[in-house]
Formats: C-alpha cells, sequence, structure tokens
C-alpha cells in the first residue's frame, strides 16, 4: 500500500487552512458591523449619552475601518438632545500580522473634522456633556483613594515580599501615524452677559510613536480667531527601553489678552498689552531604575524662556533645571535651579504690580467664612477658704512721682 504523495498533504493543508482563515474573515466581516452598533450604544447608554453614526466600512483583509458622521448628544435639563462631540470621519489601519508578534502596529489612524462642545457657566467652572454625561445622569459616589499599609515601628521587612522592578519606558505597540485635522472647540461662556462665543481650531501630527529605528515626532498647531493667532508645540522624542529624551520647542504669538478678561478679572488680573508673545525650549529626560535602584529619574532643563508684551521683551529667564525621583510613595526632587532672570516690573500708586503687560491686585473676598462660635459663659467658681498671709493686690498700685 502506498502512501499519498507529499506534495498532495502539503497542498490539503494549506487549502483547508486558506478555507478556515476566508469563513473566520467572513465572520468578523459580518458580526463586527452588526456588533458594534449595539456595543456602542451599550457603552453611550451607560454614560448617558446618544452615540449615533451614518455609515461604517470594515475590511478584514486589509484591516481598514472607516467611519462617517460618529455623533455624541447628551439630554439637557429640559430633556433635548444636544451634541456635545461630532466627528466627520475617522479611520483606521490596523496590521493584523503584527497581532501574532505580540507587539500590535497601528499603521495610521486619522480624524477629520472634530467638533466639541464646551461651556463655561456662570461660576466660572466648566462643563461638557461628555464630562458629566448629561443633566441627568445619577452622581456617582466618589473613589476612595489607594491605602497603603505603613510597617510598624521595630518590625523586620517581610523576605517574601516582591521587591519593586524597574519601569519599562518601551511602549507595547507601535503607531506609524496619526493625523487629527479641522479640530474645532466651541466654548460658550456664560460668565458675561450676553453669553460669549469662542472658537479654538487645531490640527495635530504624531508619527513614529514606539519605533525602534526613527525618532517619534509630534506637532501641534492651534489658533483661536480674535484670541490667538498662532500656537506651535512640536518635539521628538526617542531612546529605548531604559532611557528616554524629549526635545520639545514651544513658541506662542498673538495672545490678545483683553480677549481673555473675562477668564483674568476674577483672579485679579487686568490686561493692559495688546499682544503677547511666549516661546521657549526644552529636554525631557527619563532614565528608568536599576534592580538595586529601581526609582525612575527625570530631568528637565528648559533654555530661551522669554515672554515679551507689544514686541517688548518683559520677562526672560536662561535656563531653568529640575530633577526628580519616581518611584516610592514621596516623590523627591533633589534639584531646581533658575539661572539668568531678567525682568520688569512696576508698583503702581494704588498698589497694583505691572509686569508683562498685565497688571496683577489682590483678589478682595467678598464672603467671608464664619468663625467659631464664642465659648458658653462659665459658671462662678466658689469662694474658697482664705490662704494665709496678706492677700496680694491684683494691681500694683502706682505712686507719682
Amino acid at each position: 500500500m502506498t502512501s499519498e504523495p507529499r506534495p498532495k498533504k502539503w497542498r490539503r493543508r494549506f487549502v483547508r487552512t486558506a478555507i478556515v482563515l476566508l469563513v473566520l474573515a467572513l465572520v468578523v466581516r459580518i458580526a463586527v458591523p452588526l456588533a458594534l452598533p449595539s456595543a456602542l450604544a451599550s457603552w453611550a447608554e451607560s454614560n448617558d449619552l446618544v452615540a449615533k453614526y451614518d455609515e461604517l466600512d470594515l475590511s478584514v483583509l486589509t484591516g481598514d475601518l472607516e467611519l462617517w458622521h460618529l455623533s455624541l448628544s447628551a439630554p439637557d435639563s429640559e430633556g433635548d438632545e444636544r451634541e456635545a462631540l461630532h466627528v466627520e470621519f475617522a479611520a483606521l489601519h490596523l496590521d493584523f500580522s503584527s497581532l501574532f508578534t505580540g507587539r500590535p502596529r497601528i499603521g495610521r489612524v486619522e480624524i477629520d473634522g472634530l467638533d466639541l462642545f464646551v461651556e463655561r457657566e456662570a461660576d466660572g467652572t466648566f462643563s461638557s456633556p461628555l464630562a458629566r454625561g448629561g443633566a441627568g445622569s445619577p452622581s456617582r459616589e466618589p473613589r476612595e483613594p489607594l491605602k497603603t499599609r505603613e510597617p510598624e515601628a521595630g518590625s523586620d521587612p517581610d523576605p517574601d515580599a516582591e521587591s519593586p522592578t524597574p519601569l519599562d519606558l518601551e511602549l507595547p505597540f507601535e503607531l506609524a501615524a496619526l493625523r487629527v485635522q479641522e479640530v474645532r472647540v466651541d466654548l460658550l461662556d456664560r460668565t458675561v452677559s450676553p453669553a460669549l462665543h469662542r472658537r479654538f481650531e487645531a490640527g495635530l501630527r504624531v508619527s513614529d510613536v514606539g519605533s525602534r529605528s526613527r525618532r517619534a515626532r509630534i506637532e501641534l498647531r492651534a489658533s483661536a480667531p480674535g484670541t490667538l493667532d498662532a500656537l506651535h508645540l512640536s518635539a521628538s522624542v526617542g531612546g529605548s527601553s531604559e532611557e528616554l529624551d524629549a526635545r520639545l520647542s514651544v513658541e506662542l504669538a498673538g495672545l490678545h489678552p483683553e480677549e481673555l478678561e473675562s477668564f483674568l478679572t476674577p483672579s485679579g488680573i487686568t490686561p493692559v498689552a495688546d499682544t503677547l508673545a511666549f516661546g521657549l525650549d526644552g529636554i525631557l529626560r527619563v532614565r528608568a531604575g536599576t534592580p538595586r535602584a529601581p526609582a525612575t529619574r527625570v530631568s528637565l532643563e528648559l533654555s530661551n524662556v522669554a515672554l515679551s508684551a507689544d514686541d517688548v521683551p518683559a520677562f526672560t529667564i536662561a535656563e531653568v533645571t529640575a530633577t526628580a525621583l519616581l518611584g516610592g510613595p514621596v516623590i523627591e526632587v533633589p534639584e531646581i535651579a533658575l539661572r539668568g532672570i531678567r525682568g520688569d516690573a512696576v508698583r503702581l500708586a494704588d498698589g497694583a504690580l505691572a509686569a508683562a503687560g498685565l497688571e496683577l491686585r489682590p483678589v478682595a473676598t467678598t464672603e467671608t467664612e464664619p468663625g467659631p462660635p464664642p465659648p458658653p459663659p462659665q459658671a462662678p467658681t466658689p469662694p474658697g477658704p482664705t490662704p494665709a498671709g496678706p492677700p496680694r493686690p491684683l494691681l500694683r498700685p502706682h505712686h507719682p512721682h
């Protein structure tokens, strides 16, 4: 009896494997679009939100997910739905083959057109339907802080207790590209009458996060018509599982403080300058500990810190250095140093301090906290036995000279 040739066996196994993978892909392709709406609706209902979207497209073979017009709404105090977040288009590309390596790789995440609605109440607090979960959501009890058991005095350390392990700075995933564009944050300010509407616009670009061969790059650009001309933040991050370093730069141009007067006045700040500008360069280094010294060391170096008002230098710092040790119940800060501080300030006639295009005044408290109630009157002390000897006078007599 002759056995079946080996090529036919491998061909049959390959066909069976391909059929299984094809069936699995079809099941996922059908199940995910059916399960995602119910999962999204369940999550939204648990947070007292209403989630809707127009179209969902999923390709299991290529790992692409596309979503159009995702909307999250929350009921207000009158029961009407108010949109809190709207995403015009979102796309995700996942490399499925990387799931078998234990380190997932996300090829690209794209969000085009994101609108977020935030309100500032009359008392100055910020609120959003996403944060409060709708006006009708039940209040949640605050979580109790974690309690740590302190060792008793004189007790020996537990030999079976696990020693803290050093922090691994390598990310468990890789993100090749993140693009978030046309972000609009609409703020309704009710601290002034009539309520004032402000809009902030931003865009975010992130590349090569978690890459072992390239430095990650982060770039954020933001503006607010009439309030902020431009904000540019750029950073690059690189390193290994033991050490990371991030180089960053911040440039803020054309900030008009008079447009933020409703935010500054409650803090005793009066804007005087028309425009403010700010900038700095920095390096952040993070070094993981060792088994003998597991504390993570974080160091920050800032340079070229400069603040100007109406194109006139107002405040500069040549160098700022700080070091912190993390890894225990207490954060140790062994070093903070500032070098090359220069600035101009003027004391005004009313006692205010004028500096960097702003006038600083102490905030007058309109309400005072009630003090403790007066103690109850004490009962008179019953007279006791007269001591021996002449009584001592309560007041020393005064003899004029």
